[in-house]
């Protein structure tokens, strides 16, 4: 089961495969959803102009190459097909665990080395490069992005979605890793009603 707000716009694969991920991780399967929720709103081909974090955790290029892929290769993806680069991104942060505090799985994305120290550990102050580019996250607008700060993103978002009903996944449906990704196959479809349109309406 899953709640997280927006998993219900994702595939019968993909939540298949995150169920699969996370118990394959020993980890959170909302807190992991809730990440590339609030990341991308699970939008595989989900590309941001400044700096070219792309897909549903928006992996920064030194990131993708570290992970095996690049940037351009994971536009081509699916959401399901990006998980395994999710997974890997996970299994290479050792201290996040199944006991981490799910704002923790935030930090991970964010910055890691903060993962598990006390909420009140400042990150960055105001002047700075990133608290200016995260000053959205000051929870307090105090000018100092705090571990507690980055968490609550997260956290919040949890306790907004724990009111939700629980969407049951069947874990044994098979992965759609292997399908072009949302947008191709958007992009297909209107290709394709455009071209009948045309031949009807000449």
């Amino acid at each position: 089961m899953l709640r997280v707000r927006g998993i219900e716009t994702t595939t019968l694969g993909f939540r298949a495969e995150l169920l699969r991920v996370a118990g394959r991780l020993g980890l959170s399967a909302d807190a992991l959803a809730g990440v590339m929720g609030l990341e991308s709103g699970f939008r595989a081909d989900i590309v941001n102009p400044s700096g070219g974090a792309t897909g549903i955790l928006q992996f920064i290029p030194s990131t993708a190459r570290r992970l095996g892929t690049t940037v351009e290769a994971l536009r081509k993806m699916n959401a399901t097909a990006q998980l395994k680069y999710v997974e890997a991104f996970f299994r290479g942060t050792p201290r996040l665990t199944q006991g981490s505090r799910a704002g923790d799985y935030y930090i991970a994305t964010f910055m890691p080395a903060f993962i598990g120290l006390p909420d009140v550990v400042p990150i960055a102050v105001k002047g700075d490069p990133i608290y200016d580019q995260n000053a959205g996250l000051d929870v307090t607008k105090d000018g100092v992005l705090t571990v507690g700060d980055v968490r609550a993103r997260l956290e919040n978002e949890l306790a907004r979605a724990a009111k939700l009903p629980p969407l049951v996944v069947d874990p044994n449906v098979p992965s759609d890793a292997s399908a072009a990704s949302s947008g191709g196959d958007l992009f297909l479809l209107y290709v394709v009603v455009a071209g009948a349109a045309y031949w009807w309406l000449r």
